[in-house]
């Protein structure tokens, strides 16, 4: 059993709506903390979670700010793995999901940049450093058209959130789908852990 499902990796600063001074996250590990100790039984295998830090309305995009965007993400990990041995016995056989990632949910020509492959690469050893042994990730894609493009529009700033994507603007590929810079991160990931094909 996995939860709470949380989109927000503001696991400190999103108050919870219970008025017990605590953030939405730590207020559900409390919960099922007391829950589990109560009962004697063991409610959550796993906590679970989105997350897309670079979030921008328009204008251009900067590779500053993504970076920027993207490094918070081992400090907010930092803090779950706080609360999760506050409130949770034996916190250390509790797995992680980030069952949705991505550097965002919009389209800027740096998706398509070595800088996002190198941010999403962070992310993911943020993970698994922390957690070595019991993460699981999975790449968010849009699979039915991109999401907005608040960079430019789809022919000004090329930028995709795909793992692979049709090549234009000069980008060329053997395949028919060119990789893109998250597919990238997840070969450096996968390298960096030692795993098959490293």
């Amino acid at each position: 059993v996995y939860g709470p499902g949380s989109y927000s990796i503001e696991f400190e600063r999103r108050r919870s709506a219970r008025a017990d001074g605590l953030s939405w996250m730590e207020s559900f590990l409390a919960r099922i903390g007391r829950l589990e100790k109560a009962s004697g039984t063991r409610l959550l295998d796993g906590v679970d979670f989105h997350s897309y830090p670079y979030y921008f309305e328009q204008g251009p995009s900067s590779e500053d700010s993504l970076v920027a965007a993207l490094s918070k993400f081992g400090q907010a990990l930092d803090t779950l793995v706080r609360q999760m041995g506050t409130h949770l016995a034996d916190p250390r056989s509790r797995k992680v999901s980030l069952s949705e990632f991505n550097s965002t949910v919009k389209i800027t020509a740096l998706t398509m940049e070595h800088v996002n492959g190198l941010g999403l690469t962070m992310m993911l050893q943020d993970l698994w450093s922390r957690f070595p042994d019991r993460a699981v990730s999975i790449l968010w894609e849009p699979m039915a058209g991109e999401p907005m493009n608040p960079d430019g529009g789809a022919i000004e700033s090329y930028g995709a959130l795909r793992i692979f994507t049709k090549p234009r603007k000069g980008l060329v590929s053997e395949l028919s789908d060119a990789p893109t810079s998250a597919w990238w991160a997840q070969v450096l990931t996968r390298l960096w852990m030692g795993g098959p094909g490293s």
